[in-house]
């Protein structure tokens, strides 16, 4: 009886949460590129690092950016590039050094075991006066992404990336304060900061049912989903 009701209740609340779809990553990923484009300068050499699909890359291409996608060896989106992808070791960026304009990441840098080496990295294969691009997770989207899993799996969940032993500390490392420590000791400078201004988690809640509009304005209430990064190498550090 008890067990009945109990499957009963997690069948309401999970109800509203479908399953978890390409196509609603794709459609939040390509808002997102559209939102950071006009930070990387027009006719750019762009090295995108974590490039998953695609997706990203294709939007800056098609308005008017020189992009090198790049992706670790062995990624889950390998079988469904949209466009030409090189696969590295995740450690060495396989470029010489100052070649690039710009660097983007989008929700990368959570996932990286040597995220401070890894920006070494991509400062050296920047120009002089190159920039980067971070999109890195909210507090708001891991708390978010916390209570779904727990209305949805009924169990705790494992944090999300590599950073944090467990979910609650994952979500003070992901505050706008903990991500630009964590840039200022790699030696970045950051020029700009805002949000992406779009609601989402990880658990794809009402997926395609609810439209991006809809998700914006949720923004204002719940937060954003995104923080984004422009920064500049520290010459002087």
């Amino acid at each position: 009886m008890i067990r009945d009701i109990m499957r009963f209740v997690r069948m309401v609340f999970v109800s509203w949460m479908p399953v978890w779809t390409l196509d609603h990553l794709r459609e939040i990923r390509q808002y997102e590129a559209i939102q950071v484009v006009g930070e990387l300068p027009h006719r750019s050499l762009v090295l995108e690092v974590g490039a998953g699909a695609g997706w990203q890359a294709r939007i800056f291409a098609d308005l008017g950016r020189s992009v090198t996608p790049l992706e670790v060896h062995g990624s889950k989106y390998s079988r469904i590039s949209e466009v030409y992808i090189r696969y590295y070791d995740g450690e060495k960026i396989p470029y010489s050094g100052k070649l690039f304009d710009a660097v983007f990441t989008s929700n990368t840098l959570e996932h990286m075991p040597r995220v401070m080496a890894m920006q070494s990295e991509m400062q050296r294969v920047l120009i002089h006066m190159g920039i980067a691009v971070h999109v890195v997770p909210t507090a708001s989207w891991a708390f978010w992404t916390f209570l779904t899993t727990l209305f949805k799996w009924w169990r705790v969940p494992h944090a999300h990336g590599v950073h944090a032993r467990n979910p609650i500390k994952e979500m003070f490392s992901y505050t706008r304060k903990a991500w630009e420590r964590l840039l200022l000791d790699a030696g970045w400078l950051v020029e700009k900061y805002h949000v992406n201004n779009i609601f989402y988690t990880g658990n794809s809640i009402f997926a395609g049912r609810l439209s991006l509009k809809s998700r914006v304005r949720l923004s204002r209430i719940l937060g954003s989903s995104c923080h984004i990064f422009v920064l500049r190498v520290n010459h002087e550090s």
